[in-house]
C-alpha cells in the first residue's frame, strides 16, 4: 500500500457507479491503431466491487470495451494503480493509460502505464508518447518488464509515480522504468515534455490486434481463427494517492 494520501479509489459496484466517473466509448473497428474489435456500451459487468471488460467474438465480429473519465476525473500528478488481471492469448492486448486533456495527440501527452500484448506473455510495457516522440519512436519505446512468468489470469499491481519532470513505473510495488524531462535529449527532432503542462484523464480497454497486439505474422487470419469466444479484463481497483512529498491533484 502506499504510503501517501489517498485522494480517490474507483467504484465499480454497478452501472451507475461506473457513469459516475467514466465515459464508455461506441467506436467500430479500425477506428484506433488499426484495431479488430469494435467498442460497445454493453462490454461490462460488475462482481464484488471490480469492473471487468467483457470480450466476444462472433465469427469475425469482436466486440469489448473502452472507457475513458475525460471531464469527470482529471489527474495532475501523484501516485496512481491499479489492481489487474486479464486473460491471455496471442492477439490481446489489454491497456490502463492516460492523455492530455487538451490539444490534440501526441501534442497532449499519453502515458502508458501498462501495456500487455499476447505475443510477448511475460512482458509488460511502460511508455511515453508526446511531441517528436510517439508512436515507434516514443520515448521508452519497447521498454519493458520481462516477469519471467507468462502474466495472464494473475492479479498484478500497476502503478506510476508521477511528478515535475519524471514519471516512474512500478509491477507489484517494483520500480522498473524511469523517464525524466532530462532524459528527452535522446529524442529526434523538437521534443517537449508535456507533462508538466496539464492535467491527464484516465482509460481502459481491451484490444484486439492493430499496430501493437496485432504484431506478429498473419495476425488477422490468426486472431480470427485462434482467439478464444470469451475475454475477460478484470479491474479490482484503481487508486490515485499523494506522492510521498506532496505532488498530486484531482480536477
Amino acid at each position: 500500500m502506499h504510503s501517501g494520501v489517498l485522494l480517490w479509489q474507483s467504484n465499480f459496484s454497478n452501472k451507475a457507479a461506473l457513469d459516475k466517473h467514466w465515459n464508455t466509448e461506441v467506436v467500430g473497428p479500425r477506428h484506433n491503431n488499426n484495431e479488430l474489435q469494435r467498442y460497445s456500451d454493453d462490454s461490462f459487468r460488475f462482481d464484488n466491487n471490480e469492473l471487468i471488460i467483457t470480450m466476444t467474438k462472433n465469427g469475425n465480429d469482436i466486440k469489448s470495451g473502452r472507457i475513458n473519465t475525460k471531464g469527470k476525473l482529471q489527474i495532475q500528478y501523484g501516485y496512481i494503480e491499479a489492481l489487474i488481471k486479464f486473460t491471455g492469448c496471442k492477439g490481446l492486448w489489454p491497456a490502463f493509460w492516460m492523455l492530455g486533456n487538451s490539444l490534440h495527440w501526441p501534442d497532449c501527452g499519453e502515458i502508458d502505464i501498462m501495456e500487455w500484448v499476447g505475443w510477448n506473455d511475460s512482458a509488460i510495457y511502460g511508455t511515453l508518447h508526446g511531441p517528436g516522440y510517439c508512436g515507434g519512436n516514443a520515448y521508452g519505446s519497447g521498454s519493458k518488464h520481462i516477469t519471467g512468468r507468462p502474466l495472464p489470469n494473475e492479479y498484478h499491481k500497476y502503478a506510476i509515480e508521477w511528478k515535475p519532470d519524471s514519471i516512474k513505473w512500478f509491477f507489484d510495488d517494483k520500480l522498473f522504468f524511469t523517464a525524466t524531462r532530462n532524459g528527452l535529449h535522446q529524442c529526434k527532432g523538437n521534443c517537449h515534455w508535456t507533462f508538466n503542462d496539464r492535467p491527464f484523464y484516465l482509460l481502459l480497454n481491451f484490444a484486439v490486434g492493430g499496430n501493437f497486439g496485432g504484431a506478429f505474422p498473419n495476425s488477422e487470419n490468426y486472431i480470427y481463427q485462434h482467439l478464444p469466444q470469451n475475454n475477460e479484463f478484470h479491474i479490482s481497483y484503481i487508486k490515485i494517492y499523494k506522492t510521498n512529498d506532496g505532488y498530486g491533484t484531482l480536477i
